[in-house]
């Protein structure tokens, strides 16, 4: 009965008048059905623990890529296909770190600007007290989330709103990223992070570039957060830390113009 259920769901999206904003919208409003449906699953549970935490990351991942299969006529068969290569993955890296350096003083600036206006987030530190934790954060906050949320933010929903402008499709697609993850606090960086993702895409044509931008970043937070003790960065504001803040966003929207633009030869090379 399930696998008729998913047939026939299936059958129904490919073959729907969905197309465009209906179908991203389609596509967001199932990924957070299912991400609601999972975490309503495990409410007895004491999600406190970091291991029953890793197992619903484990099953969302799970439901993502579900929801992904459902929806995925909208990416191009060629594009989850395609592999990177070492010189354009060095780019792409780069491009990965300097998002990093370049915004995440704004972001800092966004949490302090929500805090002004009266929001009060929850603001606890993560600890990463041991290899297995390490191994197993790599896996289900680096890995999974940098496949399944491309191929569905990118790959379905971008794709999607693409046929009714590029720039519209980018900030659309970006807003929908940086909701999904259902924290105030992060959104200014996570929509950055999904213009970033998106262009990179958009000007190679291939997938598997905004994968490894989502890993690299992921996989650096979680790395640094093993290595300092725990994901606290201190700061204080001052004239200095706001003037280093617009200089390394200028500088960084810059940079990684630049290594889109190089990026983008992969993909001429590829249409020759």
């Amino acid at each position: 009965m399930l696998k008729n259920s998913y047939y026939n769901l299936n059958m129904e999206v490919k073959g729907s008048q969905f197309s465009g904003w209906g179908k991203a919208l389609l596509c967001f409003g199932a990924t957070m059905v299912a991400m609601i449906l999972v975490s309503a699953i495990f409410i007895p549970v004491d999600t406190e623990s970091f291991w029953i935490q890793s197992v619903v990351r484990f099953v969302l991942a799970l439901a993502f890529l579900l929801v992904f299969v459902v929806f995925r006529k909208s990416l191009p068969r060629k594009d989850v296909i395609l592999k990177v290569q070492p010189s354009n993955a060095i780019i792409t890296i780069l491009t990965s770190l300097v998002c990093i350096a370049a915004f995440m003083l704004l972001q800092f600036a966004a949490i302090d600007l929500f805090v002004a206006m009266g929001y009060s987030p929850s603001l606890e530190t993560f600890t990463i007290d041991s290899w297995g934790m390490y191994l197993m954060c790599v896996l289900v906050i680096a890995v999974f989330p940098a496949v399944l949320e491309e191929l569905i933010f990118r790959g379905v929903i971008f794709n999607e709103l693409k046929k009714h402008g590029t720039i519209l499709a980018i900030v659309a697609s970006s807003a929908m990223f940086a909701a999904f993850h259902l924290t105030l606090v992060q959104f200014v960086y996570q929509f950055i992070l999904g213009v970033v993702f998106a262009l990179v895409y958009l000007r190679t044509g291939n997938i598997m570039h905004a994968i490894l931008l989502h890993f690299v970043n992921n996989f650096f937070i979680i790395t640094y957060t093993f290595i300092a003790g725990n994901d606290y960065m201190s700061y204080t504001w001052n004239a200095l830390t706001i003037v280093t803040a617009i200089l390394l966003a200028i500088i960084g929207t810059f940079a990684i113009i630049g290594l889109v633009k190089s990026l983008k030869k992969e993909n001429h090379a590829r249409n020759k």
